[in-house]
């Protein structure tokens, strides 16, 4: 494994997660369908799809079940038919999710 993409991970899992802001949900990936593209459901029980960034691609990998930080797309907000609504903030980690629970 290259020290970039070493470097990359080591950071994602070790780094302390903010707190989501104002326009940023924390959702539940349900699978990916393809390429960058993850299914997610929201706490309400809706579904949507979700782009995973450039900088994500073989490097962090998102399990069913796992805990997503999204923020809304300004492009999808525009396209009335696009069913991709927001990317990929963060992938949250069970650290993470412990983290924040025990915030609370």
């Amino acid at each position: 494994m290259g020290q970039r993409r070493k470097h990359m991970l080591q950071n994602a899992i070790t780094q302390d997660i903010q707190p989501p802001a104002d326009n940023q949900q924390i959702v539940r990936a349900l699978g990916t369908r393809g390429g960058n593209i993850v299914e997610v459901e929201y706490p309400g029980g809706a579904t949507t799809l979700c782009m995973m960034p450039a900088k994500f691609n073989r490097k962090l990998w998102v399990r069913r079940g796992g805990f997503l930080m999204i923020q809304p797309s300004p492009e999808a907000q525009q396209d009335v038919g696009s069913r991709v609504t927001g990317t990929v903030a963060a992938v949250l980690y069970e650290e993470h999710v412990k983290q924040d629970v025990g915030s609370r």
